[in-house]
């Protein structure tokens, strides 16, 4: 379950004032919170592992977002507006994941109740690429670096 709340349960903090940084479609339109802003926290940080740079996003047609890989199926409403990265991503990463996992967490309110089952799947189709698509000695090498580094903070 990704929170504790009610289902449609929403803050009634509307204040952006102590916001530094990018924010959530609902802090920029001034809307109720919801844990979207969690959501859209864990994006920023997928955002600045992957691109090296903070994220920026914008409100883009549903046809176009799934044209730049951000999108969860083939099926396509094309008048849907979605929130998306204004970044693109690489031709030789999983761009299918990646784009998923980002239209997942931007936008929260299209997948109402269906959000843990939708993260859920996302995480092991991660799992499963990452077991199919790497050998165990570059798995045991990634794991080796990751605890020397994690070591020296």
């Amino acid at each position: 379950k990704s929170s504790l709340y009610p289902p449609l349960y929403r803050f009634e903090y509307y204040g952006t004032e102590t916001v530094k940084g990018p924010m959530c479609e609902d802090m920029r339109t001034n809307r109720g919170w919801t844990h979207q802003v969690d959501s859209f926290a864990v994006a920023m940080c997928v955002h600045q592992l992957l691109f090296v740079c903070p994220i920026n996003t914008k409100l883009e047609p549903l046809c176009r977002a799934a044209k730049r890989g951000y999108c969860l199926s083939e099926e396509i409403e094309s008048d849907l507006v979605v929130n998306v990265p204004t970044s693109s991503l690489k031709r030789y990463w999983k761009g299918s994941l990646w784009g998923s996992l980002f239209f997942a967490l931007l936008n929260h309110a299209l997948l109402h109740e269906h959000i843990d089952e939708v993260l859920v799947s996302l995480s092991r189709q991660f799992q499963e690429h990452i077991n199919t698509s790497f050998s165990a000695s570059v798995k045991k090498a990634a794991h080796k670096a990751l605890r020397e580094r994690l070591a020296h903070q």
